[in-house]
């Protein structure tokens, strides 16, 4: 399967299931436009956790680009 597009990998920095300082970005980086995002203060259950920062963060992922004319 191909991917298109850009791709947004979130994990909490005290997630005890993956050590996220290394893993978010060596998947970020293996993606085609793969941007990882660490959030502070958060463990695995970061939208729960950290709900009003990732509710942000996917507002701004999903909102339509804004262009200078």
């Amino acid at each position: 399967m191909q991917r298109s597009g850009p791709s947004l990998l979130v994990w909490g920095a005290h997630d005890v299931t993956a050590d996220p300082e290394v893993i978010g970005p060596a998947l970020a980086n293996s993606l085609p436009d793969g941007v990882a995002q660490l959030i502070d203060g958060a463990g695995h259950w970061v939208q729960y956790e950290r709900a009003d920062e990732i509710n942000a963060l996917l507002l701004g992922w999903f909102s339509p680009p804004t262009h200078c004319l």
